[in-house]
Order: C-alpha cells, then sequence, then structure tokens
C-alpha cells in the first residue's frame, strides 16, 4: 500500500515550514519587516498544526495503529521521553520550581514533536514510504544548496528576496564559508548532508538496476551536495560524512555486536583524528585550527547547570536557560550567550537530566533493531540492504550533528524532525524488512 496524495501533502507541509525558523532568524537579522519573536512563534504554529493534523491522519488507519503500537513496544523510551517532557515541567511548575507555564506549553509540543516523529510518521510510511522521505530530503536540499553556493561564490546577501549569509574565506578553498538560506552555518551544512545520502541511495539504486542515465544524474546532484557541505565549513558534517562513506564502503553482513563495535571504532578514529588536528602540526598542515570551538567550556558549563537542577532543568524558554548555563561559565569566556553546542546537554539543562538518557537509550534501541536484522537479510535483496545502509548513515550523521551542534532534540524544527524520524524508522526495521522483503521476492 502506497502512500495516500493526503499523507505525503502533510509530510511535505511538515518538512517545509520545519525550515521556516532557520531561515526567519537569519531574515530577521537583515530585514525590517521580519520581527524574529511573532513570526518565528508563528513559523512554530505551522509546524504544530502540521504535527497534530499527521498524528490525528496516522490514528484514523488501523493498520497505522497497529505499527505505531509495534513502534511503542519496540523502543518504549521514547514513550519514556515524552511522558516525562511534560509531567516533569508540570511538576516543577506545581512545586515552585524555575518552570513557568510557557515551559509547560513548550514541553508538550516538544512531546508531540517526539512522538509523532518516533512512532506516527514511520508507521505512516512503512516501506514503500521510505523512498518518499529520501526524495522528499533531496528536493528540499538542492535549492537549499544552490543558494549556499551562490552565496557563498558572490557573497550575497539575498537573491529574488531571499535572505542569504556568508562569511569569511575557507583557508584552503578559496570560497567563502555560508549557512546559504539559514542562520547558522551548521544547520546549512545538515540540510545538504541530509539531501547528500539520499541522491547517493538513488544513485546506488539506480545503478542495481542497470539505469546508468538515472545513476549519472543522481551522481551530479550528490556532488553539488558534497560541494554545499563543504562550503558550509560545518566540521562536524565533515566528520559525519566521512565516516558515513567509510561505513558505506566497509559495512557487511556482521553480528549486532561486531557492528555495533565497527560503528564505535570507525568513531573513535575520526574523534582521534580531529584531536591531531588540534596541535601545532595538525594546525599547520591544515592552515586552520580545527579544534572543539571553545565548546568544551560550553559542555562544561551545561553539566555544572543540570548538576544544580537535576530533576527539572530550567525550562524551554531559550533565554532562561541559556542564562542559567551562563552561571557556571569558565571566566574566560568572551563571548555571547548561546546554547551548550551539544543537543543532548541542551536537553538537559532544559528539562533536567533524565530526558537526555531516555533519548539516548531511544537511540541504543533503535540502531539495536536496524542492526539485529542486518545478518539476515540475503545477499540478493540488494534493494533492501542499500536502504539499511541509508538509514544507518544518516543516523550516524544525526548522531554526531547532535553531539557538536545544539539542534534542540525532540524540537520543531527540519533537523530535529528528520532525525527523530530516521531513528523512528530503525525502531519498525524488522517490519520495513520483512514487508520489502515480500515486495521484492513478488517483483521477481
Amino acid at each position: 500500500m502506497s502512500l495516500s496524495i493526503g499523507k505525503k501533502t502533510l509530510i511535505w507541509l511538515l518538512l517545509l515550514s520545519a525550515l521556516l525558523p532557520y531561515h526567519l532568524k537569519q531574515a530577521a537579522k537583515i530585514d525590517p519587516l521580519v520581527t524574529e519573536g511573532t513570526t518565528i512563534n508563528i513559523s512554530y504554529g505551522i509546524i504544530g498544526l502540521c504535527l497534530v493534523l499527521i498524528l490525528g491522519n496516522a490514528l484514523r488507519s488501523r493498520q497505522t495503529r497497529e505499527l505505531i503500537a509495534e513502534a511503542v513496544r519496540n523502543n518504549r523510551f521514547v514513550l519514556f521521553y515524552c511522558f516525562w517532557l511534560v509531567l516533569g515541567q508540570l511538576i516543577g511548575l506545581l512545586a515552585g520550581s524555575r518552570i513557568r507555564i510557557n515551559d509547560f506549553v513548550l514541553a508538550s509540543a516538544y512531546s508531540i514533536a517526539a512522538f509523532t516523529g518516533f512512532y506516527a510518521i514511520p508507521a505512516m510510511l512503512r516501506a514503500k514510504g521510505i523512498p518518499f522521505l529520501f526524495r522528499s530530503i533531496l528536493i528540499i536540499s538542492l535549492p537549499v544548496a544552490l543558494l549556499g553556493l551562490y552565496a557563498s561564490i558572490t557573497e550575497a546577501q539575498s537573491v529574488f528576496g531571499i535572505t542569504l549569509r556568508s562569511k569569511g574565506l575557507i583557508p584552503w578553498l578559496g570560497l567563502y564559508e555560508t549557512a546559504g538560506p539559514f542562520y547558522e552555518l551548521n544547520t546549512f551544512g545538515f540540510v545538504v548532508a541530509m539531501g547528500f545520502w539520499s541522491a547517493l541511495y538513488f544513485a546506488r539504486s539506480a545503478n542495481l538496476r542497470g539505469a546508468s542515465g538515472i545513476a549519472a544524474t543522481y551522481y551530479v546532484y550528490a556532488l553539488l551536495l558534497l560541494v554545499a557541505v563543504i562550503v558550509s565549513w560545518s566540521r562536524a558534517m565533515y566528520l559525519a560524512i566521512g565516516i558515513g562513506l567509510l561505513f558505506i564502503a566497509l559495512f557487511r553482513n556482521r553480528t549486532t555486536l561486531q557492528n555495533l563495535g565497527f560503528l564505535v571504532l570507525l568513531t573513535i578514529v575520526a574523534y582521534v583524528g580531529v584531536s591531531l588536528s588540534t596541535t601545532e602540526v595538525g594546525s599547520s598542515l591544515l592552515q586552520v585550527q580545527v579544534g572543539l570551538g571553545r565548546r568544551d567550556i560550553l559542555w562544561l558549563a551545561a553539566l555544572r547547570a543540570m548538576l544544580v537542577e537535576p530533576l527539572f532543568g530550567y525550562g524551554f524558554q531559550q533565554g532562561a536557560n541559556y542564562l542559567a548555563m551562563f552561571e557556571f561559565i569558565d571566566l574566560s569566556w568572551k563571548g555571547s550567550l548561546m546554547g551548550a553546542h551539544n543537543a543532548f546537554l541542551d536537553l538537559g539543562v532544559k528539562g533536567g537530566v533524565l530526558l537526555p538518557l531516555f533519548y539516548i537509550g531511544a537511540i541504543i534501541v533503535s540502531l539495536k533493531h536496524v542492526l539485529k536484522k542486518s545478518k539476515s537479510i540475503p545477499s540478493n535483496l540488494s534493494t533492501i540492504q542499500e536502504l539499511r545502509k541509508t538509514v544507518l548513515v544518516l543516523t550516524l550523521t544525526a548522531i554526531i550533528g547532535t553531539t557538536f551542534i545544539s539542534y534542540s532534540l525532540g524540537g520543531l524544527g527540519f533537523a530535529s524532525i528528520t532525525l527523530t524520524v530516521v531513528f523512528g524508522i530503525c525502531s519498525l526495521w524488522p517490519q520495513y524488512s520483512a514487508e520489502m522483503n515480500l515486495n521484492q521476492k513478488a517483483a521477481i
């Protein structure tokens, strides 16, 4: 059963509206007609409406409800996360802690977004719908990449009324680093990196079918998106792309434990490489100090803040949790107020220690489900194998991105929604692989 037009439209509207806050934050800095607070709140309202409509649509179908129930059984950590999001903020509000009514409202919105992303959308997609998600990400990321490349090459601040952002030159490339139509370089890098993996999936799938012309087109798209990742100057996405390409090249049908060990080994090698690049020798070779960008100072401050309010956190209003974190900042810090540049720590500052622990538990269970099926997929079912590889590299990209960037886990932005959907797909992978197995055998 393929996705209906209504479901496709709702998912499209959600993905497109989820990009609006990223653009409006940038537009508000330049365009006097854009008021950041009001316009961004309206965009979040649109995203919330799309989430509610998707959830309502999903619950109408008996088959989708059964898949949601299966997803809940497969990954209860998400349910714990959603439950504590609301209950924790409610208890904190009633107990007279730092939590305010707006924090409770925002936490409730986060809970709906997480439940819909982890459970409802993957259940609606089913196996045939996953390529639709990849195609949607690709179609969205291509114009974003083109806008970013235009800003990088011309250093233009706008095109056709769309506000753009570019900064200084990338030392070894001679092009300007850019966030394209968004306010933040890493956000732009994440969007085009997700598009890169999607293009690579379609290229490899076309090759398997013997459609070399179609494959060549998608490889061109992948190359374009890869260049956009480079000019984003997002070191986190560089790391994600590098590990992902190694993973695709070396991944085999091993046991779950071997696959997890392989992922850990790749990550350790990558992090050692980043550490070496921060030395004097590494920096002189690369002509740039890579390092953590003083994230270690922000991470330590976030950990200290979490220990002071471990149960309920400081609330979900940005200003409050930023101020709370900066009560513990190192005196050498000269920058402005900002998040921890680590989505897990940011979540802990907002809602207490349990929230990131539940989220990490959900990721581990999701990976366990998809890797457990690796050894049971016959080698002749190449379509399923390519799909599985793409799901895994998207997951890797999301995990690496959230480690170094504040993507608002479980929130209402594009990055948060896409990564929760990918994690949800992993949780339902046994069902997906079984369905695609039948489809492919029927085609044969």
